[in-house]
């Protein structure tokens, strides 16, 4: 079985290092960069849990956080997370 919030808190735990969470001015080297951080097999496993989360926008994805004192609420990681993964689908960073 997929573990979806195993893969959820590599995006969350960027969220402690992320002053803004608007990500709508990612641009193509975005994309290139995280190809390059991320293998094809670990960007497929987020793109997955990023999915699972986007139809289940009421789980505490506040819980998964390695960072108890994380600035986000729940809405915002979600949001951000939402936004990741329309990131990821437009420039098909779940494909190698």
């Amino acid at each position: 079985m997929h573990d979806y919030l195993h893969f959820l808190r590599i995006p969350i735990y960027g969220l402690y290092y992320i002053e803004n969470l608007d990500i709508s001015n990612y641009i193509e080297a975005d994309a290139l960069l995280f190809k390059r951080d991320y293998s094809f097999e670990k960007r497929k496993n987020i793109y997955e849990s990023l999915e699972w989360a986007i139809f289940n926008p009421n789980y505490d994805f506040r819980s998964i956080s390695t960072h108890k004192d994380l600035p986000y609420s729940n809405v915002e990681i979600f949001q951000y997370l939402q936004n990741l993964y329309l990131f990821m689908k437009k420039y098909k960073l779940d494909n190698q």
